[in-house]
């Protein structure tokens, strides 16, 4: 007896299929929406990023890991994507009130690299990248303006640590003396020469700011001080004993300055003999000698000054006029010269400080899967499980049909051969009678 194996070929397989067409048809059009949706609501929201490529510019800045500020602070530039800074962003605009600033910094869903770009053997370039998950805005606009508010931090900071250029002037209108006023006013001049000598480091000689060259405000600022008017006045005000005002805190500031000068007049002498007694202990002995006469000599007259004010202090006068024809005007030459500097250092920080994207778009979508992906993988995905959902449900439906076929011929067989059966016995019993 020989017994056939029978397979399934592939024509049967897709015979099967083609009999649950429709049910193929639904179920691959469902997986495949159920997909796409999937992958862009779900999957691309978790793992999709927006990034952004920039390059910082500050004065003094020379594109390495750190930064000082001019107030001293020093920024490294992880900083940035700090949560202090993602607290400050988020505090600066009530669009930002529904971002969880805190779950995003604890598990590291925001970033930041530094993108070194060599030029030449000695040059080279730096850019920085943030990248911050998708999953914390509510659209791209949101995301957007998040993300350059928190790039132009260092910008702002920058501004804001700008030291108060008018410290001495405002201190010089308190002062109780025309000695103290004086040499506050000394002091500013100081300062703004300073901050423009500063500037003029940092830039050429022809960077142009408030309509000027650095190099002409530095040249009129020491023409200004080459005059010695605030010396000249500090002078005369020592000499003719000149007060402010009549205050006994006046008195006591000179009879401190005389103790002062009594001990480093002292000290001064004995050092001096000190010299003088250790034969060739110095190399130079005359002109260390000369050098510590010279010194004692200054300390005794400056000594002999302080004396002579004390003596004639309650026969000094009060001289009111004097500020406002001396004083004054040096004063307001002093605050032209401050606020020429505030015009120039906040011209200089918007044509130095500033954020440079390398991208039009300033910000952009990154990872996950594009729209198109996803629908190919979602269709190839829906007709693979719609084909074998087809299948099973065609092959289970024709099994179903031949069981019900069996069902119904067994009882029509079983007739047959019971009619053949009593032929059988009927020819048997003629044979018999034979």
């Amino acid at each position: 007896m020989e017994e056939e194996s029978k397979g399934i070929s592939i024509g049967e397989i897709f015979k099967t299929i083609f009999l649950k067409k429709w049910l193929a048809l639904i179920v691959a059009l469902c997986i495949t929406v159920v997909g796409i949706l999937g992958i862009q609501l779900l999957y691309n929201r978790m793992k999709e990023v927006y990034t952004t490529e920039f390059s910082l510019r500050l004065p003094g800045y020379l594109n390495g890991e750190y930064y000082t500020f001019p107030d001293g602070t020093v920024m490294h530039y992880a900083e940035m994507v700090s949560l202090s800074e993602l607290e400050a962003v988020k505090d600066s605009s009530a669009d930002f009130e529904g971002i969880d600033i805190y779950d995003m910094a604890e598990k590291g869903n925001i970033e930041i690299k530094r993108n070194v770009y060599v030029d030449d053997a000695e040059n080279s370039t730096a850019s920085f990248t943030i990248n911050v998950s998708k999953k914390y805005f509510k659209d791209y606009e949101t995301g957007r303006k998040f993300l350059t508010t928190l790039i132009s931090r260092p910008v702002a900071k920058y501004a804001q640590t700008e030291p108060n250029h008018y410290v001495y002037l405002d201190l010089s209108k308190n002062a109780d003396t025309y000695g103290r006023e004086i040499s506050l006013l000394q002091s500013q001049l100081n300062y703004v020469l300073g901050r423009f000598e500063s500037i003029q480091s940092t830039y050429t000689n022809n960077f142009v700011a408030g309509g000027r060259t650095i190099k002409s405000y530095v040249d009129e600022l020491n023409s200004y001080k080459s005059k010695n008017t605030l010396n000249v006045l500090a002078g005369r005000v020592e000499r003719e004993y000149i007060l402010k005002h009549d205050d006994d805190s006046v008195k006591k500031e000179y009879e401190l300055k005389k103790i002062n000068l009594e001990r480093e007049l002292k000290v001064a002498r004995e050092t001096y003999e000190d010299i003088k007694n250790s034969g060739t202990a110095y190399l130079d002995g005359a002109t260390v000698l000369k050098s510590q006469r010279d010194l004692i000599g200054n300390l005794e007259i400056q000594l002999d000054d302080v004396n002579e004010f004390l003596a004639k202090i309650y026969a000094t006068h009060v001289d009111s006029e004097f500020e406002t024809e001396y004083v004054e005007p040096e004063y307001k030459q002093l605050k032209e010269y401050t606020d020429m500097l505030e015009v120039v250092v906040k011209e200089m920080y918007s044509k130095t400080a500033t954020v440079s994207y390398f991208n039009v778009n300033e910000v952009i979508s990154d990872g996950g899967m594009g729209l198109v992906m996803s629908g190919v993988i979602s269709l190839v995905l829906g007709v693979v499980v719609a084909c074998v959902v087809a299948y099973v449900v065609g092959r289970l439906e024709l099994k179903k049909r031949e069981t019900a076929g069996d069902n119904t011929e067994i009882p029509v067989v079983s007739a047959e051969i019971q009619a053949a059966a009593a032929v059988t016995e009927d020819d048997t019993k003629e044979d018999k009678k034979d």
